[in-house]
């Protein structure tokens, strides 16, 4: 194959691989495109097609023959760094956390104030100890009684302003 070429040189100025006097590749031939192009034969990524998650995945294999994070001796997140990450990540939760209080001191975090039901509650400890920096959680949370959610209030108002009716044929169940 190299002996034929060198026969037939195809004319290159310098558009070509290869100087002037030398034969050149074919355009559009392996060795001439690129790496991404899929150089040396194969399909590059454009050919093959963008696959969403793909980078994703190699650094998820990379971080498991790494192991566990750790940070250089000594390091340590400031308090107020955490506290921006932990209402940051509170806020895209799943709980309504308007009547949260959240207060960091030497990584610890306190969380104060009331929610509606007690998963809630757990919610948001869980959310505030996957926070990188936080090394407790103080869950002084509480759940809201019953009688104090809205929802409960307009449920009980609703069942006041109804009229009751007694079926004379229906034995009485209570209040």
């Amino acid at each position: 194959m190299r002996a034929r070429r060198m026969e037939h040189p195809v004319r290159d100025e310098g558009v070509h691989r290869g100087g002037p006097g030398r034969p050149g590749y074919a355009a559009g031939s392996g060795i001439e495109r690129a790496y991404n192009q899929g150089g040396r034969g194969g399909l590059g990524a454009y050919e093959r097609g963008y696959q969403p998650g793909s980078y994703d995945r190699l650094l998820e294999r990379m971080e498991a023959r790494r192991g566990p994070v750790r940070p250089p001796k000594g390091y340590q997140r400031s308090d107020d760094r955490i506290r921006e990450d932990v209402c940051e990540q509170l806020m895209e939760g799943p709980v309504d956390v308007g009547d949260v209080e959240v207060l960091v001191k030497d990584g610890e975090v306190t969380l104060s104030g009331s929610v509606e039901e007690r998963w809630e509650k757990r919610a948001i400890e869980d959310i505030a100890a996957s926070v990188r920096g936080v090394h407790d959680v103080h869950n002084r949370v509480r759940v809201r009684p019953a009688e104090d959610r809205p929802a409960a209030r307009e449920a009980a108002e609703l069942r006041d302003e109804r009229p009751r009716e007694q079926r004379g044929d229906q034995p009485h169940m209570g209040t």
